[in-house]
């Protein structure tokens, strides 16, 4: 994997943490994001610092060069957001792999593009461990685009020939308290645990996740973009664990409390129930999640210690 790899959302949770795996690999990396603010410390860590609407076709052809290796990761995400604003959510996510498309189609060699998928694709599962055969019937407008962007990506593989791989991801955790999002959700209740607060339940908070550290999320990334077949794989870490039992371990550790309260019926709507990723296609192209989540806790915990 020699070629110029181009991070789309490079600025979020994954694509910072991706961009720095890649750096360290001595990879010829291009960050491509629409805030400006996180450009610095990117720089400094060698990539080339791109700014742009990922949904441009204008500012994409600007970023993109033959033969590259794209992850797009740019989307709008949030279930319950989708809900409230599914048209903010189609241009974030479908428009955005649109524009990559687009642009990929007019270049030779056709750039390979590495996608991130959801676990919020399948919706309410039927079954557990959940394979990658299982039905999508999404509870989200957010899952059902991630779902339409992968045949996309089947559409303009058959008809461009543009190699892609799909990382449908569980619930990656793992980042530092400024990379912490409303909806993720883990690294939301370190943060506040580590600050001595009350974490809110909702619920009796008896469902099951399974939840993947983000230093094996990027080393999948890196495994599909290697590849020249056209892979699609659940990444996760194979494994359940309650929320109640995730939250009581982060407290246990870092301090603050646990409280119950009702769900919201926002939330409450877009609720899939349990998830547990079945990981056996994801294992024999070579992926091994290495983290476990008690290690993965202490060393996200560690982090937002050492930020403050």
């Amino acid at each position: 994997m020699a070629q110029r790899a181009v991070v789309i959302g490079a600025a979020g949770f994954i694509g910072s943490h991706l961009v720095r795996h890649l750096c360290e690999q001595g990879r010829d990396v291009v960050a491509f994001m629409r805030r400006s603010h996180d450009a610095d410390a990117l720089r400094s860590l060698g990539a080339a610092v791109v700014t742009g609407d990922a949904g441009s076709l204008a500012d994409v052809r600007a970023v993109l060069a033959p033969g590259d290796l794209v992850f797009h990761l740019a989307g709008a995400s949030g279930a319950a957001a989708s809900v409230a604003d599914p048209a903010a959510n189609l241009a974030g996510n479908c428009g955005t792999l649109l524009a990559v498309l687009e642009v990929a189609a007019r270049l030779e060699p056709r750039p390979r593009i590495v996608f991130m998928g959801s676990r919020l694709q399948y919706g309410a599962v039927a079954r557990l461990p959940v394979d990658e055969d299982h039905p999508q019937i999404p509870t989200s407008p957010y899952g059902l685009h991630k779902a339409i962007c992968e045949r996309y990506l089947d559409l303009y593989r058959r008809r461009y020939g543009i190699g892609y791989a799909v990382a449908r991801a569980t619930n990656p955790y793992g980042g530092e308290a400024g990379h912490a999002r409303p909806y993720n959700v883990l690294d939301q209740v370190i943060w506040r645990a580590s600050r001595g607060e009350t974490v809110t339940v909702f619920g009796d908070g008896r469902q099951i996740r399974d939840y993947v550290h983000i230093d094996d999320m990027v080393a999948a990334l890196e495994l599909l973009g290697a590849r020249d077949d056209d892979p699609v794989v659940n990444i996760g870490s194979g494994s359940g664990i309650t929320f109640r039992d995730a939250v009581e371990r982060i407290v246990a550790r870092a301090g603050g409390a646990m409280t119950f309260v009702p769900w919201p019926p926002e939330m409450l709507a877009v609720e899939t129930g349990d998830f547990v990723a079945n990981i056996d296609r994801a294992r024999a192209l070579g992926y091994a999640p290495r983290v476990g989540f008690d290690d993965g806790i202490a060393r996200s915990i560690g982090r937002v210690r050492a930020l403050r």
